[in-house]
């Protein structure tokens, strides 16, 4: 049986005496032989006996191999290049937190505090992780988000919320921080609520409608802890929530099944038929 693998060689004989290639040429070309060789076995274990059934199966799976080697070297080089980038945005955070120590290391010198320049520390620390949540896509391994716009908002409100009741709880020692909480609840329970919409998710009512009473419930305990309406009447603010999701629901159950259109449809047909048989 003549080798099969010579259809490599054939395939990349333009790229032989490209110097800038020669080394990845010869490297795919061991790995392709190679997985040619192992698929003749595998054939063969599979009962499979004649050499040019055999030779012509794995000619015809690999027929592109130029293809595949030009792939394979877009693939490679823009791996490279987000190494490369990654290794950037590393050192850059690295830079960053050198920053941040330089400041605590300079109030703590200047002022003497402990007891509160330790936030410093703790502030850099969360809009770096901030930061890596809500940066654009293309500041992203591979230029892809990992974690959704809507979950990677609620996360950072959800720290800077954590930072701003440190500083309200330890530097002024307010009396009701739980309202920090109760307000970043409130802006959690929204962004849950609305951003699946704005972003296109095909599951953004069950986000609503799971959300958006939440969010009103946590607004409810904001004004109620704020004393900006009494509890007994706040809560109307629940049923509003509630009575707003309703809304939305009914306009997307509308909007999906063409409620109102098919109705119209079904009801012009039936006196079309009445009209005839009358």
């Amino acid at each position: 049986m003549k080798d099969y693998t010579e259809i490599v060689d054939v395939g990349l004989a333009e790229f032989e005496n490209d110097l800038a290639l020669m080394s990845a040429v010869n490297k795919f070309k061991t790995e392709k032989k190679a997985a040619m060789r192992d698929r003749e076995v595998t054939l063969r274990k599979r009962g499979l006996s004649d050499d040019h059934i055999i030779q012509d199966l794995i000619v015809s799976e690999n027929i592109n191999v130029k293809n595949e080697f030009l792939t394979k070297i877009k693939r490679d080089e823009k791996n490279r290049a987000e190494r490369r980038a990654l290794v950037a945005k590393v050192l850059l955070g690295v830079i960053y937190f050198m920053i941040v120590g330089m400041i605590f290391f300079i109030d703590e010198y200047v002022n003497e505090d402990f007891e509160h320049s330790w936030l410093i520390i703790v502030a850099g620390i969360l809009f770096f992780a901030i930061f890596l949540f809500i940066m654009p896509n293309r500041f992203h391994y591979g230029g892809k988000r990992r974690i959704p716009v809507h979950y990677a908002l609620m996360i950072s409100t959800a720290l800077v919320a954590f930072f701003i009741w440190l500083i309200f709880e330890i530097v002024f020692k307010m009396e009701y921080s739980v309202i920090i909480i109760t307000i970043a609840l409130s802006i959690i329970a929204f962004w849950d609520a609305v951003v699946p919409w704005v972003t296109g998710d095909k599951h953004a009512i069950v986000h609503t409608i799971i959300s958006m009473p939440l969010c009103g419930a946590f607004v409810y305990l904001t004004v109620g802890f704020a004393g900006l309406l009494p509890w007994r009447i706040g809560w109307l603010i629940i049923i509003g929530a509630i009575a707003l999701t309703i809304g939305i629901f009914l306009i997307a159950y509308n909007k999906k099944y063409r409620v109102a259109a098919h109705v119209r449809e079904v009801r012009a047909y039936e006196l079309s038929e009445e009209e005839e048989e009358a």
